[in-house]
Parts: C-alpha cells; structure tokens; sequence
C-alpha cells in the first residue's frame, strides 16, 4: 500500500489542540511577519509531501507513536495522573517530536554547512588555491542546498529509534497555566541548558531543559533533577504569564516559519513583543544619537519615522534577527553548587558517564568539579 503524502511533521493530535469549535487556528507566519486575519483549518499546515519516504515505513512507525500518545494527552489535559510506562512513552514521544520536523532538517544541514565552511579553506590552503570567505560561504551553501532532505528526515528518524530511550532519565514536570495560553509552532520541541552557556543541548547532555506545548493551557517539561531544582519537585507546576510568555518567545526563536494559536491576540503580542525588541528598539538608539531625550518625543518619533518609511519597515523581519535569550523559569532553578561553573568551556559532561571514571580534564574546571559530577553520577545509580 502506497505511503499517505501529506506527511505532518507536527502531528494531528497536537496541531487540534490548538483550534477553536471549528477545527481551525490563528496563524502567525513568522517569516513574513504578518498574522493571518482569519482563523485557518489546521490540517492544511505543518507536513511535506512525502518527508519520510514514500514506503510507508517511517510514517507507520510515526502514526504508533503518535496513538499511543493521543490517549495520554488527553489524561495530561484532564488532569490525570500517569503511570511510569505512560511517562516514558510521553518522553520518548517528545525526542521523537524534536528529530521529526523541517526545522530538524535544516539543523542537520546548518551543521553540514559550518563543517564546509572550517574543512574549505584547509584544503585548499594545502593546494595552494585561493578563496575567499566567501567563495566558501557560497560553495557551502550550494552543497547543502542540493541534499535530499527526505533522505536526512530518515537519517534523523533512524538516529532517533536507535537512541529512544535518551530522555527516560529527564525528570517529567507538567506546566499549567489558568490566564496566559501557550502557543505552538512547526517546532514544538525546546531545548535549553543552563548549566553550561556554550550549547550543550545534545540529547546526552547534562542539564537539559526540554519544553514542549500541548494545548493551550498545557505545556511538557523535561528537565535534568540532578542538575535543577524545582518548585516543591511537584508533578505539575502553576506558571504565571511571565514564564509563559517567555515560552511563547521561544517558540518564536525555534520555529521555522510558523506559529499558531486559538487565541489571535496572544500572536499578535509576540508580534509586537519582537517589533519592539529589533525594529523599535533600534529606532529609539537612534532617536538618542539625533540628541532626543524626552521620552515621549523619542515615542513620536518611532511612530513618524515608521508611518513615513512604511514600506522599508514592513521588509524588516524580526524572526530574522531573533535570538534565544531563554534564562529558565522562576519556579526552576540551577542546583547552587552548579552555577559557579557555567561559563567554562570545559565543564559540559554527559548524562551517562561513569561514577568511577571521570575524565582528568574536568580538574581544569575546578578541583572539586570532578567530585561533583562523581555525585551527580551515583545519585544517578552510575
């Protein structure tokens, strides 16, 4: 039997959570920075014809994943409690949602490109060949751009199948929210980690913060307890609109060209959130360097400048300048004998290591950095 082409990358169960009584959602196309006026169905966005081959295989593999995970967001969105087996499904479910999406895809090839880009220049320094930054850049591109991105969507969900059990040991947390509603994207899935300020975001690594929305009221958080406190280490966390919003903003940050919502007035916030940070921010700097001081002129200013230039400022694009300035939750907190270590370089570790086998590099660290990740380890039963 032939496989189904419209293939969803984010799946049917999480996109119509986020509709109204009509099947449909408010989307905000983040590239174009423009929020669609009327409310859309939702099975019209976030697959690609035929992603994960035309066999059927990986598409089958994905539709049981995802009804085995229907029922328990529904347990999730009623309030139920749930047994260790549907936690694990539920984590596993979240590493699957991260390595499936468009957005996964082009972090395999951004990876590919900055590769590229370092190996060039070497060789052809060996060769005696000229090039320019970029000719390099140039050359990069055009490699990746010619790969097949069904075959690296497959690439990802073999990695992912071999690998499914890496998120079993991240501690579940549930976060509700009663006012702000959590907004989704084409990619659920964020990953921070504050513990170490260089990337660290593999899915072995140490201190991973993982976040994940489910329906508007509902958000999935894995999170490394060995490396983060937590409110109470209770099963459900109550976040105020601050925390909420910063989780929308991430999902803003990660996203590839859409976001969506039942709510149209929660994009437009975002909207604005950003406009202010990259396109009235700037404008304001300016203002001050003209030599206006008084709050108020500088505002005028910003809006004349914007009604006279309209047009040049609609073809600013805030995702395109958007960074992740995530700094955690203010009901999770990084474990006091881990912030001292952070900013090193050298001090990511994964979560898998061996209590009796810490590597000598990690003394550069500190000298009681070794015996800090020991403990981490045998309080992990490694």
């Amino acid at each position: 039997m032939p496989a189904q082409k419209k293939q969803h990358y984010v799946p049917q169960c999480i996109l119509r959570n986020f509709t109204n009584d009509q099947n449909k959602f408010y989307l905000f196309q983040v590239l174009k920075n423009r929020i669609i006026d009327q409310a859309v169905p939702y099975k019209d966005h976030c697959y690609t014809d035929y992603l994960y081959g035309k066999d059927g295989n990986w598409e089958n593999w994905l539709a049981k994943h995802e009804k085995e995970i229907a029922p328990i967001f529904h347990l999730i969105l009623e309030g139920a409690p749930l047994s260790i087996e549907q936690k694990i499904l539920v984590k596993r479910f979240i590493l699957v949602q991260h390595m499936r999406t468009e957005k996964a895809i082009d972090r395999n090839c951004n990876i590919m490109s900055d590769i590229y880009t370092k190996i060039i220049p070497l060789v052809a320094k060996k060769e005696g060949i000229k090039i320019s930054p970029l000719e390099v850049k140039k050359f990069a591109y055009h490699q990746v751009k010619n790969y097949d991105r069904t075959e690296i969507a497959i690439e990802d969900m073999t990695f992912v199948e071999e690998n499914l059990s890496h998120f079993d040991d991240l501690r579940l947390v549930i976060l509700h929210s009663k006012s702000e509603v959590f907004i989704c994207s084409d990619h659920p899935v964020s990953i921070s980690n504050l513990s170490y300020k260089h990337g660290g975001i593999g899915v072995d690594c140490a201190g991973l913060i993982v976040t994940m929305p489910i329906s508007p009221e509902y958000c999935l958080m894995l999170i490394d307890d060995g490396i983060y406190d937590y409110e109470n280490e209770q099963w459900q966390i109550e976040l105020d609109d601050f925390d909420v919003k910063k989780l929308n903003y991430r999902q803003f940050v990660q996203c590839k060209e859409i976001m969506f919502s039942v709510n149209k007035s929660t994009l437009e916030n975002v909207k604005t959130h950003f406009e202010s940070l990259y396109i009235d921010n700037p404008l304001r700097d300016w203002c001050i360097k003209l030599g206006l001081s008084d709050p108020i002129m500088i505002n005028r200013k910003v809006i004349e400048i914007k009604n006279t230039y309209r047009s040049a400022i609609e073809k600013m694009i805030p995702k395109f300048y958007a960074q992740d300035d995530f700094n955690g939750l203010s009901k999770l907190s990084l474990k006091p004998e881990f912030r001292l270590y952070g900013d090193d370089i050298n001090s990511m570790f994964d979560r898998f290591g061996d209590s009796n086998d810490i590597p000598d590099k990690y003394r550069l660290v500190g000298s009681e950095y070794p015996d800090l990740i020991k403990k981490y380890y045998i309080n992990r039963g490694r």
